[in-house]
């Protein structure tokens, strides 16, 4: 049975199915999914002491896929913003601490992870629309991340008058798509 993670730091902590189950519902997921992958994932490192988080990872990624492919993606966008992850093929990421990235129309300079001024959710509501207006986007997946990106701005360092311009322009960006403004 799996006892202990060892993270991407090289730290190790005990393992805890739990942690699994909040990423799943942070994403959207309901409890019934979360506690299902939860499962698999012990079930698939059962014979292993200590399991590493991108074999985790990977395992939730493609379980996800099965079941419930848009809190896939909630899940690696949640990644993306709020801990600088950008997954590709097979569940492996990449860490973005500094630099350019290209993204739809715009090559954008990416920070650290986490969200530190205004300008980040102005270039993250440009891809929004970029994403709605080719299609890239349907209308719940529109909203879930617009709910992510606010619960980013909550959480994040900017300043109280940041925030809330921030929330501002999310929720202008969640009108002209006729999606209820969040506060």
């Amino acid at each position: 049975m799996v006892k202990f993670v060892r993270k991407t730091d090289g730290s190790v902590e005990p393992f805890d199915a739990n942690k699994i189950i909040n990423s799943i519902l942070k994403a959207g997921g309901s409890e019934s999914l979360a506690r299902e992958i939860a499962r698999i994932v012990e079930e698939e490192f059962a014979d292993r002491e200590e399991v590493n988080t991108t074999e985790i990872r990977r395992v939730i990624l493609r379980e996800l896929e099965k079941r419930d492919p848009d809190v896939k993606d909630s899940m690696l966008f949640y990644d993306r913003l709020m801990k600088g992850r950008i997954t590709f093929e097979a569940g492996k990421f990449l860490v973005v601490r500094s630099g350019a990235l290209y993204l739809g129309r715009n090559v954008r300079d990416i920070g650290g992870p986490g969200l530190t001024h205004l300008d980040e959710v102005r270039a993250l509501i440009e891809e929004f629309e970029e994403d709605m207006e080719v299609g890239g986007f349907r209308e719940d997946i529109a909203d879930r991340r617009s709910k992510i990106l606010i619960q980013a701005i909550k959480d994040s360092s900017m300043s109280d008058s940041e925030k809330a311009e921030a929330i501002r322009l999310v929720n202008e960006f969640r009108k002209k798509w006729n999606l209820e403004p969040v506060s």
